[in-house]
């Protein structure tokens, strides 16, 4: 098993953060964000939208891989996607 790089580490604990901070701001975003795709980079909304889609193309068109930022779907009612 090979041992986990610092750039790897790195993006876990950011990617942690992350999560952490939606999950305490998830009740705050819902009146903005309700039924949208958010992308969360750094504890701060980078990018929303209705689709997965456009979020991926607003992300990559920012410049930022979609790949190391947290994309979740908020909603005040369960979905089932």
């Amino acid at each position: 098993m090979s041992e986990i790089t610092a750039d790897e580490l790195q993006l876990l604990k950011n990617a942690n953060r992350d999560m952490d901070w939606l999950s305490r701001n998830y009740s705050a975003l819902i009146p903005s964000y309700n039924h949208n795709f958010v992308a969360v980079k750094n504890e701060r909304i980078v990018a929303f939208g209705a689709s997965l889609d456009s979020v991926l193309k607003t992300l990559e068109n920012k410049g930022l891989n979609p790949q190391t930022t947290l994309v979740k779907y908020l909603s005040n009612s369960a979905v089932i996607l």
